[in-house]
């Protein structure tokens, strides 16, 4: 009889695996039977044995841990790649004019709900919001013109708003800075910013640089139109007159009729040469 060198117990001489702990009755590892065999699940599966070692993620999927580790590797690059990629085409804006300016119009807005369409009443609003943007920092002018179309001539201008010069701050990818003036169009009435493609006449029209010159715009204008308007009323009068002289049989009466015609030729007269004078103020205005 011999003793298995590992559980201590006899067995036969000629038995070359312990029976009783199934290791190798004359070595210190099991034999390729021991090594081998392993229970199955009815699924098919094999168990670990109690006290094996565990298999990793690699064990149990069957593919080599370098290879995972490649694997994970080049997902990575791909992901740091397509950021890359995505920072160059979408950098990072900062424009803090822009909210100023979206500010500045909707508090205005909110104190003056006027909804006003004329140029004098939209002109007064912009010479006051071109004064609050200066105070905030940011640059505007005032842009007169028409929203339905685009003007050929300053007398077809009938309304007024904002054109303010916003700052746009852009961070490329390699970390530089980028700084950009673009001007975006604000109207009081409505205390909203309007972008280009929403109605593109707000891009058009005269600009202004200082609001005393398009005071002096705004008065010109005034009495240009007030000059017409006289003019017109006296050119009236003097056809009346004209036209009571023909049809008037008394003489006395005729002669008074030719008297005041000649006075109120002189005042058509005048009146004429007021709106050549008011309208070389208007169209000298400087403008942009």
């Amino acid at each position: 009889m011999q003793r298995c060198t590992h559980c201590g117990k006899e067995i036969q001489d000629n038995v070359t695996l312990c029976p009783y702990c199934l290791n190798g009755a004359g070595g210190s590892h099991q034999n390729d039977l021991a090594q081998d065999w392993a229970p199955r699940r009815e699924d098919g599966s094999t168990p670990m044995r109690k006290g094996g070692p565990q298999p990793g993620p690699a064990q149990r999927s069957g593919l080599p841990i370098r290879t995972i580790g490649i694997a994970g590797a080049v997902i990575v690059c791909v992901i740091l790649a397509a950021l890359f990629v995505a920072s160059l085409q979408h950098p990072v804006q900062e424009s803090p004019d822009l909210a100023i300016f979206g500010g500045v119009l909707q508090q205005y807005h909110t104190a003056h709900p006027s909804n006003n369409t004329s140029l004098e009443e939209t002109g007064q609003e912009a010479i006051e919001l071109v004064g609050l943007l200066g105070a905030k920092g940011v640059a505007a002018h005032v842009q007169a013109g028409a929203l339905e179309g685009q003007i050929s001539t300053r007398d077809e201008v009938n309304r007024a708003w904002v054109l303010a010069a916003v700052n746009n701050s852009t961070k490329r990818a390699d970390g530089t800075i980028a700084n950009t003036t673009a001007w975006l169009a604000g109207d009081p009435s409505s205390g909203a910013v309007v972008a280009y493609d929403q109605n593109r006449y707000y891009y058009t029209g005269l600009s202004f640089n200082n609001t005393t010159a398009f005071r002096d715009f705004l008065d010109a204008r005034k009495d240009h139109l007030a000059a017409q308007e006289e003019y017109s009323r006296a050119s009236a009068a003097f056809q009346d007159l004209q036209q009571q002289s023909k049809e008037t049989k008394d003489y006395q009466e005729k002669v008074k009729l030719d008297y005041q015609i000649s006075t109120q030729a002189a005042v058509v007269s005048r009146q004429y040469d007021l709106i050549n004078e008011t309208a070389t103020r208007f169209w000298s205005v400087p403008v942009q």
